[in-house]
């Protein structure tokens, strides 16, 4: 119970005036709505205080006395807000003084006792550490040493030297991932050890290092700051990262996973031209979020701007980027490392080009018998007489007006090697352009590219590279990667034996086999009927052999099994694997027979034929492919002299390309765009996914100031 108002001071000098400890009646006037306490006893002292501690009070405009006749005298209380404001509330026994007094009584308890510690090994810790340990934290009066320290103060100071040291180059200051708040923190540790060094006291030090790094430090807040930074630098070699206003103060509906997914599934199955805001936004608050809260949605557009970007999505334009969408398929990975291996192996045969200086040359160390191995690199790149620079200088209201169709187009096939760059011998090259288009020089196949190699690269590449082996590289088209029609493909034939129009539809070569007494066998895929009408008529039918009779021939097939079972054994199973046995339907039963799974295309074929080494590029990595380098640099000439004129376009064309790759010159630019590429081989042997190879790459060729009083190309 707490201190007595004056009102009840005044009954309690009353009291001691009283006759036998007794209250004597006193004159009073009734006033309304005054709470009525009747005794028909007698009442001590004691009673009337436990009636005032169960008196509610109540608030009147003038407070009243009651008098009843033939009642007792009650204490006359009366009620002053104000002093009811200054009356103290319920003790809860947790003040500040009586805290000081349980942790006396707590430390004298603990002494002579031992600690959890006691029964475990200490570390061992060198002696001139602990020395320092001891005259470092015998003033810390207000923390708790739990673990001996990782380092001593001038460790410390050592390793805070070149953590807050300025930075003089505007690109690493850039990429420095500390923000300012944090990095003045080690400043303010780092000042600190400074005058602990010199022997300053624990506090005067502290203070010297607040008012040095921060402008107007607060009295004690900061100091105290700076010596908990200092201990849990000491402990632990960092310090926790500043987290005011860093923490989340309302929780939007888009953190629910539900919603999350619903959303992400949204994105994924949409048409990547109709995902927007707009439409996400009427999806979730329409149809998801009723659907599981049974409330309408209200989430805003720029709610949930930010937690498309939280999920990965940017809103940027479409550019030409490395593709990351298939780069790093699980197949795409597989072959990428084979591919790679293969061509580090292939590398030992090939002459290298300095980095500095492309000029110098290193020639091969070739065992006995082996050739000098040139990369022979391919693409098709297409020019348009309207292309012009999308970015231009340009005055405030200034608009100049362009026509809006790309213009005529010349397609340019083109094979180089990092030697010559475009192999040339006068105005024989090995580059071609081709007018594509319904009413022009069609379009661009196999057979074209077959009749390229054929007519022109192989017999330039032969002379320029005497003694040498060609190793071609080519994207994976579907030119590329197309069969003549001699090949022998499962795809050419129907489960049964099909009848032929013409003599001239007998294409595809013969196969073999290995019979069953283990010799070769020779099948022929094609198979005679003749048919007598009359002495003199004679009728030649052909037939293409089906599925069930080449098995058949050659001793397999499982059409009897499951004709016992009752079953039919479809032509094909439905699925993209076949089971391990091959024997889940005929189709992959001889698609994995050795001359159907050795059939080549037909530009490997061409290649092959002529002693020469044949790969194709791993999907979606054209950054392997040093000509793309040199398409962008051509472009950029015939971007910035652009007329708009397809006759212009037509006759300036091979000498833009020629800028690039010089006729009478050392391709330096081809050698650089080939050693770049070779970069990206080397860092996909060693297993490094296309992101690590970016950035690998990226890293390697930065460019860097040689001098710090050289002014940058903008400055």
């Amino acid at each position: 119970m707490g201190p007595l108002t004056k009102q009840q001071k005044r009954v309690r000098e009353q009291l001691k005036n009283s006759t036998n400890g007794r209250f004597t009646k006193l004159p009073r006037t009734e006033e309304n709505n005054q709470p009525e306490i009747l005794d028909d006893s007698e009442t001590t002292v004691e009673d009337d205080f436990e009636i005032l501690a169960t008196l509610e009070v109540t608030e009147a405009t003038e407070p009243a006395e009651v008098i009843r006749e033939n009642s007792k005298p009650i204490f006359p209380i009366k009620w002053n807000e104000s002093e009811a404001t200054s009356s103290r509330g319920k003790y809860w026994g947790n003040s500040k003084n009586i805290k000081y007094y349980h942790e006396e009584q707590a430390l004298k308890k603990k002494k002579g006792s031992h600690e959890i510690t006691d029964f475990f090994k200490k570390a061992v810790v060198d002696k001139n550490h602990e020395d320092n340990e001891d005259n470092e934290y015998d003033e810390y009066d207000d923390e708790l040493e739990t673990s001996p320290p990782l380092m001593t103060i001038q460790e410390a100071y050592d390793q805070l030297t070149s953590i807050v040291a300025p930075i003089m180059n505007a690109k690493k200051d850039d990429e420095r991932a500390m923000r300012d708040y944090e990095l003045r923190k080690y400043s303010d540790v780092y000042v600190y050890f400074g005058e602990r060094l010199r022997k300053s006291p624990v506090m005067k030090a502290s203070q010297i290092a607040a008012k040095r790094v921060w402008i107007t430090p607060s009295n004690h807040y900061r100091a105290r700051a700076i010596r908990s930074y200092a201990n849990e630098y000491l402990h632990y070699g960092k310090i926790s990262p500043h987290q005011q206003g860093k923490h989340i103060k309302r929780v939007s509906l888009l953190s629910n996973e539900d919603i999350k997914e619903a959303a992400q599934k949204w994105i994924i199955t949409t048409k990547i031209e109709k995902r927007g805001i707009p439409e996400l936004l009427k999806y979730l608050n329409y149809t998801v979020i009723p659907s599981i809260f049974n409330l309408p949605g209200n989430i805003s557009a720029s709610v949930l701007w930010n937690y498309m970007v939280e999920w990965g999505y940017s809103y940027r334009a479409n550019k030409k980027i490395l593709y990351y969408d298939g780069h790093e398929r699980e197949d795409v990975v597989e072959y990428r490392k084979e591919w790679a291996s293969k061509m580090v192996e292939y590398s030992q045969f090939m002459e290298t080009y300095d980095e500095n200086d492309v000029n110098k040359v290193t020639p091969p160390i070739l065992p006995e018998g082996q050739k000098q191995v040139i990369m022979v690199t391919q693409d098709e790149s297409t020019f348009y007489s309207n292309e012009s620079p999308a970015n231009l200088w340009l005055l405030k209201n200034e608009n100049p007006i362009r026509n809006k169709s790309p213009g005529g187009s010349i397609m340019v096939s083109e094979f180089q090697c990092p030697c010559h760059g475009t192999m040339r011998i006068k105005n024989w090259k090995s580059r071609k352009f081709f007018y594509a288009g319904t009413n022009r020089d069609g379009y661009w196949t196999w057979k074209d590219m077959r009749e390229q190699i054929e007519d022109d690269v192989i017999p330039l590449f032969e002379k320029l590279h005497p003694g040498c082996q060609a190793l071609f590289l080519l994207d994976q088209s579907s030119n590329h990667n197309a069969y003549a029609p001699s090949a022998k493909r499962v795809n050419s034939f129907n489960l049964k034996d099909t009848r032929l129009d013409s003599v001239k539809q007998r294409v595809i070569l013969p196969g073999y086999y290995i019979g069953t007494d283990g010799e070769r066998k020779i099948q022929n895929f094609y198979t005679l009927e003749i048919k007598n009408e009359g002495k003199k008529n004679e009728r030649r039918i052909w037939y293409r052999k089906g599925l069930e009779t080449i098995l058949t021939e050659r001793g397999l097939g499982k059409w009897d099994e499951y004709k016992a079972q009752g079953k039919y054994w479809k032509a094909k199973c439905g699925n993209k694997e076949p089971n391990s046995e091959y024997t889940c339907c005929p189709y992959h039963m001889l698609e994995n027979q050795p001359d159907f799974r050795t059939q080549r295309t037909a530009l490997e074929e061409l290649v092959i034929k002529s002693g020469h080494l044949y790969a194709l590029y791993p999907k979606y990595h054209c950054e392997t492919n040093w000509i793309e380098r040199y398409w962008s640099a051509a472009k950029r000439i015939a971007r910035r002299e652009c007329d708009y004129s397809f006759k212009a376009l037509q006759e300036n064309l091979d000498g833009f390309l020629d800028q690039v790759s010089p006729p009478n010159a050392t391709p330096t630019e081809i050698r650089r765009y080939y050693n770049r590429c070779w970069r990206y081989i080397c860092a996909y042997n060693d297993m490094k996914n296309g992101n690590e190879a970016f950035k690998l790459v990226e890293k390697f060729t930065s460019k860097r100031y040689l001098s710090h009083r050289k002014p940058g190309l903008h400055d």
